[in-house]
């Protein structure tokens, strides 16, 4: 499966994002609909990140901030 994956080094002060094949075993191939996913690597967490998962703002709330955005602007 295809999905775009953003990954942000701050060591670097890089952000990117890409269109990456993701496994189906892989933990994020398992996120639906507009859930978030984040894996955390840190020192003490280098092999085995710490994963956060939970609800994303979904198509609804998106258009909402977008259009507010817009009005800003006008």
């Amino acid at each position: 499966m295809l999905g775009y994956i953003a990954e942000l080094d701050i060591n670097q002060k890089l952000l990117s994002v890409k269109l990456l094949a993701i496994n189906k075993s892989e933990h994020i191939a398992q996120i639906k609909n507009a859930d978030n996913y984040f894996e955390v690597f840190t020192k003490s967490y280098q092999n085995q990140p710490i994963i956060i998962k939970g609800k994303g703002a979904g198509p609804v709330v998106t258009a909402r901030g977008v259009y507010s955005d817009v009005l800003r602007l006008v």
